[in-house]
């Protein structure tokens, strides 16, 4: 299973981390790049509980490439934490994709989003290449997860006392824009433009993003959305049997769509 790690440009200047996996044999005719985006704060090294290490290692099984990489202000790509906003990350969404089609060669992907990732991945939905979306525990009302938070009266003082407007929470250092982009977004109209078989999973004890966050996802995605809830699972569905059961639950889904694109090629 050759693994490669480089740096990918995004502008004149700044760069991410990329780490690529290309499986041995793959067997399908149409084999679509699984693109793994992390939460923030994070990294792809830092993904709950080892969790996109499992993902690259069960995708090369399956014969599935993959790619994960770090967002600007996280693990090993430029910038600055307190500089990460969700445009930047849109933006190296965007530069993976790019290099994927244009020096890959993989003509379509599934993206795979935990927490935050799985807000980047449907703001940067493109409805002629992704196949289809695996939402992991999504943050799709931002100012209704644990970021709430940062909209106390507290809070807001500390972001006007800063020189830069950034605010301290829980250890991490946020931005001004980002803080804003939390406060105003709305996914309703980018989950509705979502055509592509969508698998969410959520647990019930989730104390980081609320269960009703994954009903949200389901019943504003327009495409096939598959639910599926454990019940007391926490933030990122660790413990072992959970997370295998999640696996066993993306397994199945990536099968049925893989040979339905397979039998598509043929005809």
């Amino acid at each position: 299973m050759p693994v490669k790690s480089f740096d990918l440009p995004v502008t004149g200047e700044q760069k991410i981390r990329v780490v690529y996996q290309q499986p041995d044999v793959s067997v399908f005719a149409e084999t679509p790049l699984i693109v793994m985006l992390h939460d923030f704060p994070g990294g792809h090294k830092s993904s709950c509980d080892g969790l996109f290490d499992d993902m690259e290692y069960r995708m090369a099984a399956m014969g599935l490439p993959s790619v994960r990489f770090d967002f600007r202000g996280c693990g090993e790509s430029d910038s600055t934490e307190v500089e990460f906003c969700l445009e930047n990350a849109v933006a190296d969404l965007n530069a993976v994709l790019q290099w994927a089609q244009h020096d890959a060669g993989h003509r379509s992907c599934i993206m795979v989003g935990e927490g935050m990732g799985a807000t980047v991945a449907a703001l940067g939905y493109k409805t002629e290449t992704v196949r289809a979306m695996i939402l992991l525990w999504p943050a799709l009302i931002l100012n209704q997860t644990h970021f709430k938070g940062l909209f106390t009266r507290e809070k807001m003082l500390e972001g006007d006392k800063s020189e830069d407007g950034h605010v301290e929470f829980n250890g991490h250092r946020l931005g001004k824009l980002f803080i804003n982009e939390i406060y105003q977004s709305d996914l309703t109209a980018t989950l509705q433009k979502i055509k592509a078989p969508t698998l969410i999973q959520h647990g019930t004890a989730d104390g980081d993003v609320p269960l009703n966050q994954a009903y949200f996802g389901r019943d504003h995605i327009p495409g096939m959305a598959d639910l599926a809830i454990f019940e007391g699972g926490v933030h990122g569905l660790k413990g072992l049997n959970i997370r295998q059961h999640m696996f066993l639950n993306i397994e199945y889904f990536l099968g049925r769509l893989l040979k339905k694109l397979d039998l598509s090629s043929k005809n």
